[in-house]
């Protein structure tokens, strides 16, 4: 497994990127709380996409994501300290993680599959 820490100055530009790369996919969102243990948010719905808004001192980042029904749900880490990904030795897609304090939220594929196997290629 390799861990990828994206540094903080490229956060918006990456979830740019891995929301255009990762949009469709079925995810699950759990919340690792020390207070209150692990909770799920999101279970197998479509990824719609996770942004980054910096606010002076502070910022937020929106995940987002709809049933079959087209039903949205958005999930916000207020105060983010950290963001990596998880990608398999393969090369697959694992998880999005989100560390906020002591919280951290885990964005999780239902498949983990090789992105360039599914994204559409630029010809």
């Amino acid at each position: 497994m390799k861990t990828i820490e994206i540094p903080n100055a490229s956060w918006k530009g990456f979830l740019d990127e891995f929301s255009r790369e990762h949009d469709g996919w079925f995810i699950s969102v759990e919340v690792q709380d020390p207070e209150i243990g692990a909770q799920t948010e999101v279970k197998n719905r479509a990824f719609r996409g996770a942004t980054y808004e910096r606010r002076p001192g502070d910022g937020v980042i929106t995940i987002m994501a709809d049933d079959t029904s087209g039903n949205h749900l958005t999930h916000a880490v207020k105060h983010p300290s950290r963001i990596w990904f998880e990608r398999t030795d393969e090369g697959a897609d694992e998880a999005l993680a989100i560390e906020a304090g002591a919280t951290k939220t885990l964005v999780r594929f239902r498949w983990r599959v090789i992105p360039e196997l599914v994204s559409p290629g630029v010809e």
